[in-house]
């Protein structure tokens, strides 16, 4: 990113300090393009339009600047938006020199810049930021805009590189707002400088050969270049956290952690995975989310890992030794390069769970989708299938309905989230209307971007109509299957309930070809009654790209999703003693998701409308009439 322009409108690119709409004078866009144009310099919206910046950037290429030369906007609250947040997804920021300085804090790579704006406060805010922003500062006459001379003192800005010492003072200004996450997806704090001291004294005494008989070491931001050669001498070590520090390589020591089961090195400086990873025998989970990765050898991966991560990273292409993980089942590939899927993943039979949004893939095995425990898959933001996020969700106001609450999920600044752009979640949800699929009812513009959606009350227990999660996410035990709490059980009516309801929401869902890719209980919210309400559509894609040989293949592979949900609550029902009815249900419950549901020949699985109608014929028999409840 050579050069910058901090670009204001009103006042700039019209001649009016406050237009009530969006307009830009021909003349004055004239002189912005040829300096564009002339100098390279991409452009950071820093204007109070700035929540609009797809549209602005379209605005512009109307004019003749090139699609994408707008490259973002500055951080901070924006009035533009029509939503108020009960927890406010950006800091307010006390000027507009300020939200220059963070962002320029924040993007070290900047060559240059120059700042175009009718208003004084662009460049020394309230006196706090000051240099070096107004020697870089090209201030416009509202009534006039953009002019020839203006033009001139800001090609003699972009000429100016930016000094280190500017750079400091930028990171130092940087500390009136929060700390930027530097992880892609924002999901941990990896601010530079930040150090665990308790971490970095525990690797110092496993330097000094005083940590033995450890089960777990969490070495996490411990401020490491190199991971002492004396991690070797834990043999009784099963889990090992390195995140967060800036290693690169591993040493040959390594290879005696012999119990070793979890690896985490989130965050690190890893181009490829280190070959002597293959010579644990107990390996389980390995996790290098956020590096570098560029290459993995054929020799890296230990045949015994069930649980493998390399999200957020830069490899185009996986080893064929994948195939040489049998016992496979939970692969995280989200936000790669990867151009294509070696044939060699089919041998991968135990394969459940596999993320592959937003990389590049243009096509995929064949026989992909006849993987036999295949149950949950991410594919949007792939050639193959064009675009389908997870956020925070904060109870807020909406100005179209200010009488009634909704809930506002906020995605993540880093643009991105684990299971891909929540741009996709964004296009789905809002194609979405059933009865049984939370509602969408509208969606913030970037750079926030965020869904309006219907405010369900979180209380399961209440008779009143509270809403709770029907089950709890994974953990390490579980990889790809969801939790409970320890004496979880179910009533019958409330199973078939749950069932009837998720199983119409993924017909809905199925019938405009669309695959939720992330079924789950942990997903849906349910009613004390049972009703339910499918939610959380950030792997959701629109799989008819695929043509119709893979269709009632890709709608058959969530099924089995469907009946893994259906198997754990049917092994929780809890018949009474002598209740042969809820006993009868148990059976042919769990005889259906596992036979039918679950059922290895993906091909004769039942569609979900198909699966609607067994639910039924189950609630039929278990209430000896019509279910009491809608159908």
């Amino acid at each position: 990113m050579p050069s910058v322009i901090f670009l204001d409108l009103d006042g700039v690119l019209n001649r009016t300090r406050d237009a009530p709409h969006l307009r830009l004078d021909d003349d004055l866009v004239a002189r912005l393009r040829s300096l564009v144009r002339d100098t390279g310099a991409a452009i950071v919206l820093s204007t109070f339009w700035r929540a609009f910046e797809e549209y602005v950037s379209y605005v512009l290429s109307r004019h003749g600047i090139p699609h994408g030369t707008v490259i973002g906007r500055t951080p901070g609250r924006n009035s533009s938006f029509d939503f108020v947040t009960a927890t406010a997804s950006e800091p307010a920021f006390r000027s507009r020199a300020e939200e220059i300085t963070v962002w320029l804090a924040t993007h070290p790579e900047v060559a240059s810049f120059v700042i175009l704006d009718d208003r004084p406060s662009a460049a020394n805010g309230d006196g706090t930021v000051g240099e070096p922003l107004a020697s870089r500062f090209v201030q416009t006459e509202t009534s006039v805009g953009l002019s020839d001379a203006n033009v001139a003192r800001c090609r003699e800005a972009l000429a100016s590189k930016v000094s280190d010492a500017e750079k400091s003072v930028f990171l130092q200004a940087a500390g009136l707002a929060p700390p930027k996450s530097h992880d892609p997806r924002g999901l941990v704090d990896t601010a530079p400088g930040s150090v665990n001291e308790e971490a970095q004294a525990l690797s110092r005494e496993l330097s000094a050969g005083k940590l033995t008989a450890l089960t777990d070491l969490n070495l996490k931001k411990a401020g490491l270049a190199a991971l002492p050669p004396q991690i070797g001498e834990l043999a009784s070590l099963t889990k090992l956290d390195i995140s967060l520090n800036t290693l690169s390589t591993l040493p040959a020591e390594t290879s005696g952690l012999s119990s070793l089961r979890i690896l985490f090195s989130l965050g690190n400086q890893f181009e490829s995975i280190p070959s002597v990873l293959r010579s644990l025998p107990r390996l389980y989970m390995l996790s290098f989310k956020s590096n570098r990765l560029t290459h993995i050898p054929e020799d890296a991966l230990a045949p015994t890992i069930e649980w493998l991560i390399l999200t957020d990273n830069l490899l185009e292409e996986l080893p064929a030794s994948i195939g040489c993980l049998k016992t496979l089942r939970k692969c995280m590939l989200t936000n790669n390069r990867l151009l294509a899927l070696p044939d060699s993943l089919l041998q991968c039979r135990e394969l459940e769970l596999i993320r592959l949004a937003d990389n590049r893939l243009s096509d995929l095995p064949r026989g992909f989708w006849q993987l036999p425990k295949l149950a949950w898959a991410g594919l949007a933001g792939n050639p193959l299938i064009g675009a389908g996020g997870g956020g925070f969700v904060h109870r807020a106001v909406w100005s179209a309905q200010p009488d009634e609450p909704v809930a506002l999920k906020l995605f993540r600044d880093a643009g991105t989230v684990t299971d891909g752009d929540p741009a996709h979640e964004i296009d789905v949800g809002s194609a979405l209307t059933h009865p049984n699929v939370i509602r969408v009812l509208g969606a913030t513009p970037r750079p926030q971007l965020g869904l309006v959606l219907e405010l369900l009350q979180l209380n399961k227990a209440s008779a009143g109509g509270g809403w709770g999660e029907l089950g709890k996410p994974p953990n390490f035990d579980t990889c790809a299957r969801d939790t409970y709490p320890a004496g979880t059980t179910f009533g019958a009516p409330f199973v078939l309930r749950a069932l009837s309801g998720v199983a119409a929401a993924c017909a809905h869902l199925h019938a405009q070809q669309l695959s939720h890719g992330d079924l789950y209980a942990h997903n849906t919210l349910v009613r004390h009654d049972g009703e339910p309400k499918v939610g959380d559509f950030g792997a959701a894609y629109n799989y008819a790209p695929l043509g119709a040989e893979a269709a009632p293949l890709v709608e058959r592979v969530e099924v089995r999703a469907f009946g893994c949900l259906a198997e754990e609550l049917a092994t929780r029902l809890a018949p009474a003693a002598g209740d042969e009815s809820e006993a009868a249900l148990q059976r042919n419950l769990l005889g259906l998701a596992r036979e039918a549901w679950m059922g290895a020949a993906v091909g004769a699985r039942p569609s979900f409308a198909e699966a609607c109608q067994q639910i039924e014929a189950l609630a039929r028999a278990y209430f000896e009439a019509p279910p009491p409840f809608p159908w």
